[in-house]
């Protein structure tokens, strides 16, 4: 925990540099104006930590406070960074290009240029912190001969990274619950994360997802977020919520469907995962789910589809592009080899800034149709579980 922290640390502050190094051109000559920019960034720095200590010492009004503060205006200055790191990289091309040339160009880098990314960026914030707001519905159509006779279509909802807490709290999560109520699903699950911080003055928030109550059951895994926040406490929350928690566990043989869940690990490390997998009978659809978007090739086959989130698609582009070298698989359906598929969801919350840029929250709903099922929508036939109906694809 210590070297991320530094490491969050020394990258915060270069990115803070490389934006102050551009935005000091405005008030050239005031030193007084330098110091307190100087001194309201150390603190934004540090802030993230600060909302932490504050949450642990019992003072969740001014960690929630610094926290709106301090998350906006992390993303305002990610954005701004993104916009003056292109700067930077365009005045440097050019001053190449003059001294390989007989060209002549002004530095691009200016008050006026400054000013247009302040703007932009500010500009991009506020659209951010709206589309934060903007759950869509993400839904996929799976065929498959392994549903029950008397069970020939079953739907699932999917919430992941909702991130209930300082910031996340009963609005949001209305929203998420309306798009999952509207859905009517047989299977409601929560892919991790579905927690951050202290959790303190949440009994509500748990009352809001008591009142989903699907006929074949709520289960949930946890995400690394359940262990920031505290895992007995986290698991605890989740359970008043009427969850039923897998931690690398199968949930009882007497539903529709097998659903399996894995326990959160380090970059999706999948201990126990071929034992696990290799105990459940394939007689029926089986459904994974793993919070990190991580599919070991030696369990390919044994599962049907897995559900996971984690990578929120990046949350605020460019930083997608970050993501998905870390997680190639970071958001959408994907089909594997040997029958089995992935899908991963961008989210249904937000960690850190309360906006989205490119990467909209979602409730994804996956509708599974029983392949000898007369379905006028799409009558196909199938000897194993396929995509056949992809809509709003992300």
């Amino acid at each position: 925990m210590a070297t991320f922290v530094l490491f969050f640390v020394l990258t915060y502050s270069a990115m803070h540099a490389l934006v102050y190094h551009h935005i000091r051109r405005l008030w050239t000559g005031h030193a007084l104006v330098a110091s307190l920019i100087i001194g309201f960034m150390a603190v934004m720095i540090l802030a993230p930590i600060g909302v932490r200590i504050l949450e642990t010492r019992g003072f969740p009004t001014l960690a929630q406070g610094l926290a709106y503060v301090g998350y906006v205006w992390m993303g305002l200055v990610f954005l701004s960074f993104c916009g003056f790191a292109v700067v930077s990289v365009a005045d440097l091309v050019l001053r190449l290009v003059c001294y390989l040339g007989p060209f002549r160009v002004p530095p691009l880098a200016g008050k006026a240029t400054t000013l247009v990314v302040l703007i932009a960026a500010a500009l991009t914030s506020s659209y951010g912190a709206l589309e934060a707001w903007n759950i869509r519905v993400e839904r996929i159509r799976l065929e498959t001969p392994k549903l029950p006779a008397d069970v020939p279509r079953l739907t699932i909802a999917q919430i992941s990274d909702v991130h209930l807490g300082l910031l996340v709290r009963s609005a949001r999560l209305s929203r998420i619950l309306d798009q999952v109520r509207a859905a009517a699903p047989d299977i409601l699950v929560s892919t991790g994360d579905l927690v951050d911080g202290q959790l303190d003055d949440v009994e509500a928030l748990a009352e809001q997802l008591q009142d989903i109550q699907p006929r074949f059951g709520k289960y949930a895994i946890t995400g690394n977020h359940e262990f920031y926040a505290g895992l007995e406490k986290a698991l605890g929350f989740t359970r008043r919520a009427g969850f039923t928690v897998l931690r690398d566990d199968a949930a009882p043989n007497d539903g529709p469907i097998r659903v399996i869940g894995i326990d959160y690990r380090e970059r999706g490390a999948g201990d126990g995962e071929d034992a696990l997998l290799a105990s459940v009978a394939r007689d029926r659809f089986v459904l994974l789910l793993k919070h990190v978007p991580v599919v070991r090739r030696e369990i390919l086959g044994r599962f049907d589809l897995q559900l996971s989130g984690h990578t929120h698609r990046g949350q605020i582009f460019p930083f997608c592009y970050v993501t998905r070298m870390f997680f190639p698989m970071q958001a959408g359906f994907y089909s594997l080899d040997h029958g089995s598929h992935l899908y991963t969801s961008r989210g249904s919350g937000t960690w850190g800034p309360p906006m989205r840029v490119g990467s909209p929250p979602e409730v994804t709903i996956i509708e599974l149709v029983r392949a000898d099922y007369d379905d006028p929508a799409k009558p196909v036939r199938s000897s194993e579980s396929r995509l056949t109906i992809p809509l709003n694809k992300p």
